[in-house]
Formats: C-alpha cells, sequence, structure tokens
C-alpha cells in the first residue's frame, strides 16, 4: 500500500484500532463495500455495490456493467470474490458467475449461472472453487473449468439457498436453507453430510474457516466447525456476518454494530464506529474482513473501505481531513525539512505545514502573487542559523518571518526545484530555467554563471566541498576559481540529473541519477 497520496513518518506502535480510509475520492467505485480478497501476487480486490475494484497500493482499476461492451461483468453488484492461488479471480454479481481474464480485462461468464443470484465463493483445497446461489443451490468449478452442480439433499428435501461457505481443516462447510429451515452441511471432503442447524450462529471467519457461536447468558463459547476446543470469552454480542483470525489468540466479528474482538482469555472488547474521530472506523455495517501479508487488517463497511496497520508497524499516516485544521493542508507532499528542534516543516501542493510536539500546523502561507500556484510549494531549507527558506512550484523563492513569507525579488518568479546551504553557510537555489543562485549571508542573491540554456534541477555538495548541479542536460560543477559551472564531459551524463550522491563505501566517486541515461558511477580520480 504506496501512492504520493500520504506523508509516512517513522513513530512509536500505532494504536491497534487506528484506521485509514479508502472512498470515492480516492478511486474506489462505490463505498459499500460487500467482499474482499487478496490476489496470489498481493494486490488486493474490492467487491462492491456498484462495480470490481482492483488496489496496488497506488491506485484503484474499476471493471462495471457495460451493456454495450463485450467481456464486461453481468452486473455491477458485486456479491461474493474469491481469488485462487492459481492467480484467477471469480466474482458472484447479481446476475452470474464471472471469471476475469486479467490478460484481456473481460468476464467469461459460464452459462449454466448467468442470472444467477451468486452469494457465496470459497477456494477448495485442489484449485477448485465451490459456488453458492440464492435460488440455484450449490455449484462447484473444479480446476480445468469444469462446472457441475453438487445436491445438497437432505432426507427428501433439497435445499437451494447457501448462505454461506467455510473452508478449514483441509474441509469446505456450509449453512443453506429448503423452506423448513437451515441445514448445515459438511461438502468437503467426501460424501456430503448435512444435519439441521440448532440455531447456533455461524458465521465465516476469514483465514479461520466456519466458527459456531453458542450463547449461554452473558458467556458465549466460540468454537470451530470440526473441532472440539473452543474459548469461553464474556461479553460477545450476537450480531454478526463475518469473522476473521487476526491473530492466533484473537478472532474479530464485525457486522451491523462495528467490531467485536474475542480473545482466547476468555476477554472481548468492542471496536465501536467513531466516524467523527481522526482514524476512527467510520461505517457502522462491517461486510467483509480481510487480513494482508503485511499484517495490516482491511475492513469492508457499507461506507468505506478501512484498514488498520499492525501495531509493530514502523510508520503512521499524516493525510489531510476535511474540516480539520489539525491535519495536513494537502496529501500531496513534495518535500521536507527539519529544524534543530525537531520541528518538521512540510511543502504541499496547498499550503505549507509544520509539524511539532505530534501536532500538524496548517500555516498561513500564501505568495503575493494569485493564481493557481498561489500556495504550491516544493522545497523547504532551514539553515544552520535558524532561517527557513520556502521554493514555490511557480512562484520563486521565499523567506518565511515567522508569520508570512517574504519574497527574494532578485530571483525571478518560477519553479524553484532544490536548494542547499553548503559548508560556507551561503544558499544555493537550482531555478529550473532561471538557472543556478546563490546567496551570501546577509547579502542578496546573485546568479552563478552557467552555460546557456539548461534547466538547473538539482543540487549537491561532496565531501570536498565541491558543488554539483544537475540540469535537464546533464552534469554540471562549480569552478571556484571561474566562479561559473562547468559542463561535465561524457557522454554518460548527457540525459536530465535529478539527484547525486556519495557513499564511505566508495570515497571519491559520485553516483549520478539520470532520467532515461540509467544510474552512472563519475570517478573523482579520473
Amino acid at each position: 500500500m504506496a501512492r504520493l497520496l500520504a506523508l509516512l513518518l517513522i513513530a512509536p506502535a500505532l494504536h491497534a484500532q487506528t484506521f485509514e480510509r479508502f472512498g470515492v475520492r480516492d478511486g474506489l467505485s462505490s463505498e459499500a463495500v460487500t467482499d474482499l480478497t487478496l490476489g496470489s501476487d498481493g494486490v488486493l480486490w474490492v467487491a462492491t455495490e456498484d462495480g470490481l475494484n482492483r488496489y496496488d497500493g497506488h491506485g484503484f482499476r474499476v471493471w462495471r456493467h457495460r451493456a454495450d461492451r463485450l467481456g464486461s461483468l453481468p452486473s455491477s453488484r458485486i456479491e461474493a470474490l474469491v481469488a485462487t492461488s492459481a492467480g484467477e479471480v471469480w466474482a458472484g454479481t447479481r446476475r452470474g458467475l464471472a471469471r476475469l481474464d486479467q490478460r484481456t480485462g473481460r468476464f467469461v461468464v459460464p452459462a449454466p449461472l448467468a442470472g444467477a443470484v451468486v452469494s457465496e465463493l470459497l477456494e477448495g483445497g485442489d484449485g477448485s472453487v465451490w459456488v453458492g446461489t440464492t435460488r440455484r443451490g450449490l455449484w462447484w468449478v473444479g480446476p480445468d473449468g469444469e462446472l457441475r452442480r453438487v445436491p445438497l439433499r437432505f432426507g427428501e428435501r433439497e435445499a437451494t439457498r447457501v448462505h454461506l461457505l467455510a473452508g478449514g481443516d483441509g474441509e469446505v462447510r456450509g449453512l443453506v436453507s429448503d423452506d423448513h429451515g437451515l441445514i448445515e452441511c459438511r461438502v468437503d471432503p467426501g460424501p456430503l453430510q448435512c444435519v439441521p442447524n440448532p440455531g447456533r450462529l455461524l458465521i465465516d471467519v476469514a483465514n479461520g474457516g466456519l466458527v459456531h457461536i453458542d450463547a449461554d447468558g452473558e458467556r458465549s463459547v466460540v468454537g470451530w466447525a470440526g473441532r472440539r476446543d473452543g474459548w469461553e470469552v464474556e461479553g460477545l454480542q450476537h450480531a454478526y456476518a463475518v469473522g476473521l483470525r487476526a491473530a492466533p489468540d484473537e478472532v474479530w466479528f464485525g457486522g451491523p454494530l462495528g467490531i467485536n474482538v474475542a480473545r482466547a482469555d476468555g476477554t472481548s472488547r468492542v471496536i465501536r464506529p467513531a466516524p467523527q474521530r481522526r482514524g476512527g472506523l467510520g461505517g457502522h455495517d462491517v461486510r467483509a474482513f480481510l487480513r494482508d501479508h503485511q499484517g495490516s487488517v482491511w475492513v469492508g463497511t457499507e461506507s468505506g473501505l478501512y484498514v488498520t496497520r499492525p501495531p509493530t508497524s514502523p510508520f503512521t499516516t499524516l493525510r489531510r481531513q476535511e474540516g480539520d485544521p489539525t491535519t495536513l493542508s494537502d496529501d500531496r507532499v513534495n518535500g521536507m525539512a527539519e529544524a534543530a528542534d525537531g520541528t518538521l516543516w512540510i511543502a504541499t501542493n496547498d499550503g505549507l505545514n509544520r509539524r511539532r510536539g505530534g501536532r500538524v500546523e496548517r500555516l498561513a502561507a500564501e505568495t503575493p502573487f494569485g493564481g493557481a500556484f498561489s500556495r504550491a510549494f516544493w522545497r523547504v531549507l532551514i539553515t544552520r542559523s535558524g532561517e527557513v527558506w520556502v521554493g514555490t512550484k511557480r512562484h520563486g523563492l521565499f523567506r518565511w518571518t515567522g508569520r508570512s513569507l517574504t519574497p527574494v525579488p532578485a530571483i525571478p518568479r518560477g519553479g524553484i526545484r532544490a536548494l542547499l546551504e553548503d559548508r560556507e553557510g551561503r544558499v544555493w537555489v537550482a531555478a529550473g530555467p532561471s538557472g543556478v543562485w546563490r546567496g551570501q549571508p546577509g547579502r542578496r542573491f546573485e546568479t552563478v554563471a552557467a552555460p546557456a540554456d539548461v534547466a538547473a534541477d538539482g543540487l549537491f555538495e561532496d565531501a570536498a566541498g565541491r558543488m554539483w548541479v544537475g540540469t535537464d542536460a546533464g552534469l554540471l560543477r562549480y569552478d571556484p576559481e571561474g566562479d561559473r559551472l562547468a559542463v561535465v564531459a561524457g557522454d554518460e551524463v548527457t540525459s536530465a540529473v535529478w539527484s547525486m550522491t556519495e557513499t564511505p563505501a566508495d570515497p571519491g566517486a559520485l553516483w549520478v541519477a539520470t532520467v532515461g541515461g540509467g544510474l552512472v558511477r563519475l570517478d573523482g580520480a579520473s
């Protein structure tokens, strides 16, 4: 999970109930999430009431029903999802079963289930897929694509509605119904075995099999179908739809009232919906759970998709929250700088921010020139003397006076692409097509002579005190004797250069990152 939509900071362990939200504004097709599944490649698949979503950590790709498009989903309302270990993705919709061909982006709909309401999907141990419907009973899709119906008979009766399917301990179990009530069936392996359900609550627990909850006063017994062991837990509610084995000793149950966590030691706790609290769970009706390879727990609700990172994660996320001035002014973070007292300055596309004491402050920073980019900032530099210099996206360089921004008139208005303080305390500015500028302590900024028609993009001072400038047309080096920038000859550095660095493991060498020309090692001796 890696878009340029948030600022990540190394921080102490997160509280387990801090959630990050994804909704329509993030690219999700609908905020009414119905199911979740994880692909074999780690990609998250999200079923909603208006389309199928694929989330790769950068953004969402959406599929919907299109009557005028061959190979589209049979319905945009997705009821169930499964991603198999073989890499296939199956979607159960209101109008049939669909398998996504990821090479073409089209769906294949098996004819026998066209028009059926497919409400349950589960991968079998051999790569097969079990398919539950609301009126046409239970079906099985073999690894080779064979599709056949599996009769759900109990005595002389046949059940046609599949309420849930769950796998665990090498078998598949289901809860089905006929006209006479609920039936619990073991459908794999071996012959079909069905017994009447005594009215106990059965829940499909993601990565945990089928769980039953038997209530007895204030205590409930949480047990796994097909096993005799269980947990006696106090304080469990009994309005659940889905579950998740979040840890070996912890199961999360979700439903219309939020999330209830049951633990093996007999205790429980409630994660209540808190849409007004920053980092709170916003959705009341929890419909789906998933635990990814990094241990993050994803929660699908009727009003958005939420994720909570594991408590051991070294990251916390700072993002913009509408109406909350203690959050970032914008999610698009372009530059940062840390002051000596630990204050972090954050430049975004819509404002300048300062984080200190664990709190974010939106500064009243706006360039006096107005226009669409008056609050778009790219770079921040804090000098050793404590001066704060701010480079904008279109309006040149500014100095923060403590309350507002003061422009540096010598530097033409334009984008400031890099800022650097050298060992002598001079401030260097890479101003794109406007070239390179340098400010002496207590004096005006002046331009540094350079070859014509180059746009300055990056700055670096090496261990020997030499200044390097990356441009759109290669690499420049500052010549102090001539007080000018000279081209570094070599066919390897004729591409745009945005970044340079050194490493103690390779003394005297400069490593240069180019745009299109690869990574170049410059031998300082030659």
